[in-house]
């Protein structure tokens, strides 16, 4: 979603990027910053395909220290995260025809069924090349506003 992040940025939404997602202690850093910048963020963590093996580690080692996360075209991992003992918010996000082999859109959907985490399945947009990359269904292309507009008005259901 790094690719989209001028899209998630408005008026009311501040976006930062890393590439240390997979470090708490960086992460808590991050999150210390941000807070003492805007006291009254709600803060979530998004991460896209790979990196959301970082994201579903972090949402167990940072629970309670932000407002939620947000798991976009899923590693296969993701069926059996077990949100429900957590506090932080988590959402999944994933397009319904996903061709990548390793974030399969059956594996969220099961995640969703078993632990009853939020899904939002994105249908539509064109893919082309690798479908692992961005410009397929897995990068939500050509569907990218409509996606993060799906995120973000999720995320204000909690504000």
């Amino acid at each position: 979603m790094i690719r989209s992040r001028a899209l998630f940025a408005d008026d009311e939404t501040v976006v930062v990027s890393t590439d240390a997602t997979a470090n708490p202690e960086r992460m808590l850093a991050i999150i210390s910053d941000i807070s003492r910048r805007y006291a009254d963020a709600g803060i979530y963590i998004i991460g896209t395909s790979r990196s959301t093996t970082s994201t579903m580690k972090l949402a167990e080692k940072i629970d309670g220290k932000v407002a939620g996360f947000v798991h976009t075209s899923s590693m296969s991992d993701i069926s059996r995260f077990d949100t429900t003992k957590l506090k932080s918010r988590q959402l999944i996000v994933h397009h319904k025809n996903d061709g990548c082999r390793v974030t399969p859109y059956d594996a969220a959907k099961s995640s969703h069924e078993h632990f009853g985490t939020t899904l939002v399945t994105m249908e539509g947009g064109t893919t082309m090349g690798n479908p692992c990359e961005a410009f397929g269904y897995h990068g939500y292309n050509g569907i990218e506003g409509e996606t993060i507009d799906k995120i973000k008005a999720w995320i204000k259901l909690d504000q």
